[in-house]
């Protein structure tokens, strides 16, 4: 969590009133380390939207950083 500078998170009703799986939300997470990674998640219920999309936020982010450590590691 201390590798992070900067989550964003923008959400959209994309069909308006007309219904259906139309909630998006997508995250933005900024380190100076790994850089940036964006998810989007979409679907009927903006709360399990937004669960989906931090989660997935919140794995890609570690992956990267793995693979950060990974080549740390193989150079030294």
């Amino acid at each position: 969590s201390e590798r992070v500078e900067r989550v964003q998170v923008w959400l959209e009703d994309v069909n308006g009133p007309k219904g259906g799986l139309d909630k998006r939300c997508r995250v933005r997470v900024q380190s100076r380390e790994v850089g940036e990674r964006v998810v989007e998640s979409s679907g009927a219920d903006l709360g399990s939207v937004v669960y989906d999309a931090a989660e997935r936020a919140g794995r890609a982010t570690s992956r990267a950083v793995d693979r950060l450590r990974s080549r740390w590691l193989d150079a030294a």
